[in-house]
């Protein structure tokens, strides 16, 4: 893997159980890391749910290996949170393609 297509600072966050102010359980996004990243849109599509309109952005988002990343973890870039969806590691264990879709709000 060559380090010059890793131009983008991207953040994966993992949930974690925990408490609110008020004790209730509650879950909490914790940063798990910050590592340089290549960030390609492949697709994105509009539809209607829900009496409204909805869209949907598709990202590749390849990093250098790490085994502790994980499906339903959350990567923020440029302000936008996008949901892992599959974790693919290469044949050679040194990057990961992690392909994501935006998080509705």
């Amino acid at each position: 893997m060559r380090a010059g297509s890793l131009r983008n600072r991207v953040v994966i966050k993992h949930l974690v159980p925990g408490r609110s102010s008020t004790g209730a359980a509650a879950s909490v996004w914790v940063e798990l890391c910050r590592v340089w990243a290549e960030v390609k849109g492949v697709s994105g599509r509009t539809y209607v749910a829900a009496s409204g309109e909805q869209s949907e952005v598709t990202m590749e988002i390849r990093m250098r290996f790490r085994a502790d990343v994980q499906a339903r973890m959350r990567v923020l870039f440029k302000g936008q949170a996008f949901e892992v969806m599959a974790p693919l590691p290469d044949a050679r264990s040194t990057s990961l393609l992690l392909m994501c879709k935006t998080v509705k709000p």
